[in-house]
């Protein structure tokens, strides 16, 4: 087990590499389908490391909730700042309607 307890807040149970890997499978056949779009691809992927917990974690590993809301705030910046999700939210802002850009 990686040690990522770098706060003395609360501890989740990483669901690690493995489901990780599952994720990004399962939406390369979601893009291979044309179900997806590659911002949307991008998008769950990021979502995915968020959610797993840190690279190199493994299933059922402490890792703080810290370590998740630094990396939560990291990506949603990062999203936030690129011109495909501003796109989206202006385009939702304006028509209602969701942008598969």
């Amino acid at each position: 087990n990686i040690d990522l307890q770098n706060s003395d807040g609360p501890y989740i149970k990483a669901m690690g590499d493995d489901l990780r890997a599952l994720i990004s499978m399962q939406l390369i056949n979601l893009r291979a389908g044309h179900y997806i779009s590659d911002y949307d691809m991008h998008i769950a992927n990021i979502l995915s490391r968020v959610v797993c917990g840190p690279e190199g974690s493994k299933f059922g590993d402490n890792i703080s909730e810290g370590v998740y809301l630094a990396a939560e705030r990291e990506n949603f910046l990062k999203l936030a700042a690129d011109p495909l999700t501003q796109a989206r939210i202006e385009h939702m802002m304006l028509t209602g309607k969701a942008l598969r850009n």
